[in-house]
């Protein structure tokens, strides 16, 4: 804009000279001041509000019956996402605007001005999405909670069998050792296969010994019907992850039983396929 000599403008209750130069200045710096703190002050405080939303979930997913109270935090989560995410995009569309605004004696619909340059800033992933991984914060927040009720530590963690079966979760590929017909989790010494079949470990070996060598390699057939690998004595493992599965569900059965006021010397049972 081409300076407009003696003609001023009244912006923000201070009167500006009408030039290019001292508007931009004004808009982008002063007067953008205030929109610009605020949304940066509300942007800043999301992280104390989520903080306190997290440790109010492992509160209460810690202490017994309050599921109902947990469930209500949970669904008033998202709302408190996508608020900080509109505030975000808001901030980053006034700095945007401020950056590639040119001063014009028309007149600007700021509001109209700002639409395209927020919706942008929405598709972005890290503004529209979760910014601050509120959510998965949040859920491990429970599950830590939950974990330490049921005596689960961090490596046993990713082990735990869910009722749904969830993804990712362990499960032994059989239910009995293919050469001694005994149950899995009755195994005393229990190794696995390189495909995560259990066996009780001095009946594979003696399979595997009398399956093998004088001619015939090192390799023999898994006994498992259905199966097509080979094993081998070096393919047989301690069988650390099914270890840690009969850890988890003794843990997880003799929970439930506590909380059902079941009697601790019950049998545990334990399922796999």
């Amino acid at each position: 804009m081409d300076e407009v000599p003696g003609m001023t403008q009244v912006l923000g209750g201070e009167r500006i000279p009408l030039d290019g130069a001292s508007v931009v200045k004004y808009a982008t710096t002063e007067q953008g001041e205030g929109p610009r703190k605020c949304y940066g002050d509300i942007e800043s405080s999301f992280g104390g509000i989520y903080e306190g939303f997290i440790e109010l979930a492992g509160q209460l997913a810690r202490d017994e019956g309050h599921r109902k109270e947990l469930d209500q935090l949970k669904q008033a989560l998202p709302k408190l996402v996508a608020a900080q995410s509109a505030n975000k995009a808001r901030l980053e569309a006034i700095k945007s605007f401020a950056d590639a605004y040119q001063c014009s004696t028309e007149k600007t619909d700021f509001r109209e001005a700002l639409h395209e340059p927020i919706a942008t800033a929405l598709r972005r992933p890290d503004i529209g999405g979760d910014p601050d991984g509120a959510v998965a914060k949040f859920e491990r927040a429970i599950t830590d909670a939950r974990n330490i009720n049921e005596g689960i530590d961090d490596e046993d963690e990713d082990l735990v069998v869910t009722q749904a079966g969830g993804a990712g979760a362990y499960q032994p590929p059989n239910s009995k050792c293919a050469i001694s017909g005994i149950a899995v989790e009755s195994i005393e010494d229990p190794v696995e296969d390189e495909k995560g079949y259990v066996y009780e470990k001095a009946a594979i070996e003696q399979y595997v010994r009398s399956h093998t060598g004088r001619g015939r390699g090192d390799t023999c057939a898994c006994p498992h019907a259905g199966t097509s690998h080979q094993i081998s004595m070096a393919s047989l493992k301690p069988a650390k992850n099914f270890t840690r599965w009969r850890k988890v569900q003794a843990r997880v059965a003799a929970s439930r039983r506590a909380s059902e006021g079941g009697d601790d010397d019950d049998d545990v049972v334990l399922t796999s396929p």
